[in-house]
C-alpha cells in the first residue's frame, strides 16, 4: 500500500555526510548463494542495458534508463545518475529509482537534492524510501538556511514521514492549535491534515478537530469535515468513529457527498469492516460490540506484517489451499516499501520465503507470488494472496486472518481471478 493509499484524498547523503553509517540489509545464510546469482545477473543486465543506451535518444533513452532503475543495483543508479539531467522528465525518472528502497540510491538522491535548486523539493520528498531519521538533521540544516518556500515545505512534510520526534510534535501542535471558524480557516486545515494522512501518531490530534468543526458554517466547512473524517479512522482514531455514526442519523447527512472523498458510510464500511445501511444499524453495532473494536488500517507494523505474510504463505502451501503455493521455496514480490521498512519485513519472514522486487524475481526465473492490501485493527486482519504461477492471470484470493497467543492463522477465504 503505497502512499498516498486513500481515494477520500483531496490530492491524489551519501550517509557519512549526515554523520552516520549506511546499515547493510542482512543477507540470510540460506540464501546467499542465490543473492550471489542474483547481483551476478544484474551485472549482466546492466551491461545489456548501457549497450543500448548508447544507441537510442529522446523517449527510448528514457524507456532504457526506467529499466536500469527497476535492475535496482548501484551500478544501475550510477548509470541513471549520469544520464538523468539529459531526460526532459527527471521527476519520474526519479520517482523510479526512490520507490525502489534501496540504499545504493542515495547517492543519486543526494546529488538532486543538492543540484536541483528550487526544484530539490521533488527529491526530498523521496529520501524517506532510502533513508531512516539518519537524514533528519541534515534536513534540519537545510531548513535553517531559509530554502524557500516550496523546499522548506518539502523538508516538513519529509521530517513528517521519517517520523522526526520534533517534526512529530510539531505537527501535533499545528493541528491541535488549527482554528475551525472561517472559510479560510476550514481550507488552512485541509492543506495541514493532507500532510497527516500516513501519519498515525497524530491520530488523535486529527479526530479531536474532526469533532470540533460545524460542517454548517459553509461548504469549506462541510469539506473538512468529510476530509477529517476519512483521515481520522484511516489513522485508526476510535473515538472519531462514533461521531461519523451521529452525522449518519443527523438531518444534513445528506450533504457530506463532497466530489472526490468516500461518503461517511464508506469510510465506516471500509474501516470497521462492516456493512450496514441504515444509521439505526450502525447506532446499535456501537452501542453492542463496536464501540469495543479497534478500527482497521493499512498501518500495520512491519513486525506484524511479516507475522501476516508468513500465515497467508503457510496457508498458501497447506492442503486446504490446494494448495496454492508449491515447491521449498516461496519467492514473494516485496516492492513499494521504504529501506527500513524492507529491512525489517524481510528480517521477520520465515527462512523459506525469499522477498525481492518483482524485476529480481524475473531475472532469477521464478514464480512470483504476493501478499498485499494487508489490514488489521491487532485482533483480525484481511490480506490478498497472489499466484502468479499464471503469468497472464493471477489468482487472487481474499484472506480473512485472526491473532491467537501472538500469532496469525488464516480463519477464511474468498477466491476471485484479476489480470496481470
Amino acid at each position: 500500500m503505497t502512499a498516498p493509499r486513500a481515494s477520500w484524498m483531496l490530492l491524489a547523503c551519501v550517509v557519512s555526510g549526515c554523520g552516520g553509517r549506511a546499515v547493510e540489509e542482512p543477507v540470510r545464510p540460506i540464501a546467499s548463494q542465490e543473492e550471489r546469482l542474483l547481483a551476478q545477473l544484474k551485472e549482466e543486465k546492466v551491461r545489456e542495458l548501457e549497450g543500448r543506451l548508447r544507441e537510442v535518444s529522446g523517449e527510448q533513452k528514457m524507456a532504457v534508463l526506467l529499466q536500469l532503475a527497476d535492475v535496482a543495483s548501484a551500478r544501475a543508479f550510477e548509470i541513471v545518475d549520469r544520464n538523468i539531467d539529459s531526460v526532459s522528465d527527471r521527476p519520474t525518472l526519479l520517482n523510479a529509482v526512490a520507490s525502489k528502497g534501496s540504499a545504493d540510491a542515495r547517492p543519486l538522491l543526494r546529488r538532486a537534492v543538492d543540484s536541483w535548486g528550487p526544484d530539490a523539493a521533488h527529491p526530498i520528498e523521496r529520501l524517506h524510501f532510502v533513508y531512516g531519521r539518519e537524514i533528519a538533521p541534515d534536513l534540519r540544516k537545510r531548513l535553517a538556511a531559509d530554502p524557500g518556500d516550496a523546499v522548506g515545505r518539502a523538508i516538513r512534510r519529509e521530517l513528517v514521514r521519517l517520523k522526526d520526534p520534533q517534526a512529530l510534535a510539531e505537527l501535533r501542535g499545528e493541528i491541535a492549535g488549527l482554528a475551525a471558524g472561517s472559510r479560510d480557516d476550514a481550507e488552512l486545515a485541509i492543506a495541514v491534515l493532507s500532510e497527516a494522512t500516513d501519519c498515525v501518531e497524530v491520530a488523535a490530534e486529527v479526530g479531536r478537530l474532526f469533532r470540533r468543526v460545524d460542517e454548517r458554517r459553509s461548504d469549506a466547512h462541510r469539506q473538512l469535515k468529510q476530509y477529517a473524517a476519512g483521515v481520522a479512522l484511516w489513522l485508526g482514531d476510535q473515538a472519531s468513529a462514533e461521531h461519523v455514526i451521529e452525522l449518519l442519523a443527523s438531518p444534513g447527512s445528506d450533504y457530506f457527498g463532497y466530489p472526490g472523498l468516500f461518503s461517511l458510510t464508506d469510510i465506516l464500511k471500509r474501516q470497521t469492516k462492516q456493512s450496514f445501511t441504515s444509521p439505526a444499524e450502525w447506532k446499535a453495532w456501537w452501542k453492542s460490540t463496536g464501540r469495543g473494536m479497534p478500527l482497521f488500517t493499512v498501518h500495520v507494523s512491519p513486525d506484524d506484517e511479516a507475522m501476516i505474510v508468513n500465515a497467508v504463505v503457510s496457508w498458501g502451501r497447506s492442503a486446504e489451499a490446494g494448495p496454492v503455493i508449491r515447491g521449498g521455496i516461496t519467492y514473494l514480490q516485496l516492492d513499494s516499501r521504504t529501506y527500513r521498512d524492507r529491512q525489517e519485513i524481510r528480517a521477520g519472514l520465515d527462512a523459506d520465503i525469499h522477498a525481492y522486487r518483482p524485476a529480481e524475481i524475473a531475472l532469477l526465473g521464478k514464480t512470483a507470488y504476493s501478499v498485499q492490501e494487508i489490514e488489521s485493527n491487532g485482533r483480525t486482519a484481511c490480506a490478498i494472496l497472489g499466484d502468479g504461477s499464471n503469468g497472464f492471470k493471477w489468482r487472487m484470493t481474499r484472506l480473512g486472518l485472526r491473532k491467537e497467543g501472538g500469532r496469525w492463522r488464516v480463519v477464511g477465504q474468498d477466491t476471485t481471478e484479476s489480470g496481470s
